[in-house]
């Protein structure tokens, strides 16, 4: 479906869009593919959003990762976020190269997300689990690597058994009905399995203590 017809106000709005999208990737030395499909998926993806247009100017690279490694007209397995998420963090130790892996696939995985609303190529229902999966990936993972960066201070949260603990996530809402929609609040809830003292180091608190801070 092409974007013929489009009221004046809109043509002349997608032409000076795709006037600055051609400076500042000419600006960086890149180059979009010019196969016709993706240049109209383009327009119509410049149109009709402005975080998709907002996005491709602040970080044009990440936006031509997507375009070049196919990832942006393709469907994600369940466990894909939670694989590049692992890929990604693989090596990181501070929480600060976190947060930054993690607003950058944000980034990337959104555009991907809203790009395939906009054209088409998903259906409501694969946009809604793709943005559910999504959440529960980054939700799983950070706070695997922020229980990890806790236990190097703290020691390991154990029970009165001796075993492992680890806190409880509960996605409640429409993230806990595979719901969630670019505009949704991700609700939690936080689950302690048990509270006696942690082990070792001098310095043991309680697990309550422990998962309050995580």
């Amino acid at each position: 479906m092409g974007l013929t017809g489009i009221s004046n106000p809109l043509e002349q709005a997608l032409i000076e869009k795709k006037a600055v999208v051609a400076e500042t990737f000419a600006g960086k030395g890149l180059c979009l593919p010019r196969d016709p499909e993706f240049l109209e998926n383009l327009d119509r993806a410049l149109v009709f959003s402005d975080f998709i247009y907002t996005s491709v100017l602040k970080e044009p690279e990440l936006f031509l990762d997507l375009v070049t490694s196919g990832d942006l007209d393709t469907s994600y397995a369940e466990n894909r976020y939670g694989a590049q998420l692992d890929a990604r963090l693989s090596g990181v130790s501070e929480i600060s190269d976190m947060k930054r892996v993690l607003l950058q696939t944000r980034l990337r995985e959104m555009v991907r997300i809203a790009w395939q609303d906009l054209t088409g190529k998903a259906g409501l229902e694969e946009t809604l689990k793709d943005l559910s999966n999504l959440a529960d990936a980054f939700i799983d993972k950070a706070f695997l690597f922020l229980h990890d960066k806790l236990c190097s201070v703290y020691e390991t949260p154990l029970d009165s058994l001796g075993e492992k603990q680890r806190i409880i996530v509960l996605g409640m809402g429409k993230l806990g009905a595979r719901e969630l929609n670019f505009s949704s609040d991700v609700d939690l809830i936080f689950v302690c399995p048990d509270t006696p003292a942690t082990a070792g180091r001098g310095r043991g608190i309680t697990n309550e203590e422990f998962f309050t801070k995580l």
